[in-house]
């Protein structure tokens, strides 16, 4: 049986989805930042640019040196985006996803996918033709920009825990898309995945108003068996396994602090 803590946690995400999905698919990324309108109560939406890294189109045959340059250049160019606030998350694809080339996603705080897309490329990896890749907007709520504080917050925890800093500090989550969009919020919205859900929004051209969505669940596999008991209209979704911060947790009220997560052991970078 569920602990009270956990079925409080669970209700009170409940409740903020319900609000997220309300929000959130209320106005077009055309409406704007401030579409909710003077007055309005709780979040605003606003939009985003999501950018997903795939499998360059003829990636080149690397040297353990010269890959190991350029992944200390992805991570440098993510901390510096970071940094200046520009990269709100990122995070690797694991092996269960609905595209083979997808490798990792950026959200950037930038509205003009043209210009997020611009800086994106200046990753050594893209640089080096290791990735492609792709860019479009995400509408969604503006508590997505409280995610770098929620992170330095969860940084400080575990540093004065004593915490082995050098360790991943990661957790599995699931990324849901569906061309739908309109009909699957319905279906995000069912009991039997509106408690994990953790951002929520609808993409801009070329997929307009497609679903996007991040839940905090173990593993595809789960993912689709709720979804199984969720979608009754039987609407074409894809599935992915993705890694990030817990700090995401945060935005759905969970302060994440169940310890570092290493990554489960079939996921890898490679894939």
């Amino acid at each position: 049986m569920a602990a009270p803590q956990q079925i409080s946690r669970s209700l009170a995400a409940t409740a903020l989805t319900s609000a997220l999905l309300l929000s959130a698919c209320s106005s077009t990324p055309a409406d704007g930042p401030d579409s909710a309108g003077p007055g309005a109560e709780g979040p605003s939406s606003a939009v985003f640019t999501l950018v997903l890294l795939r499998t360059g189109e003829s990636p080149p045959a690397l040297e353990p040196d010269r890959r190991s340059e350029l992944s200390a250049g992805h991570f440098a160019f993510m901390g510096e985006q970071a940094e200046a606030g520009r990269l709100l998350v990122a995070g690797p694809f694991g092996f269960d996803k609905s595209h083979e080339d997808l490798r990792g996603l950026f959200l950037f705080d930038i509205e003009d996918v043209d210009a997020a897309l611009e800086l994106s490329r200046q990753d050594p990896t893209t640089q080096a033709g290791v990735f492609r890749q792709e860019a479009l907007s995400l509408a969604t709520l503006d508590i997505l920009r409280d995610l770098p504080a929620a992170e330095r917050a969860r940084q400080e925890r575990r540093e004065a825990a004593g915490e082995d800093m050098t360790k991943p500090d990661i957790r599995p989550y699931v990324v849901f898309v569906a061309e739908d969009g309109e009909r699957a919020v319905d279906v995000i919205a069912h009991p039997a995945l509106a408690p994990s859900v953790v951002l929520f929004g609808r993409l801009g051209p070329p997929r307009d108003g497609a679903l996007f969505a991040v839940c905090a669940i173990e593993s595809a596999d789960e993912a689709k068996a709720r979804l199984a008991i969720a979608n009754e209209a039987g609407l074409a979704f894809e599935v992915s396994d993705w890694l990030a911060t817990p700090a995401l947790l945060a935005l759905v009220g969970l302060d994440g602090d169940g310890g570092a997560q290493e990554p489960p052991p079939t996921i890898s970078p490679s894939k």
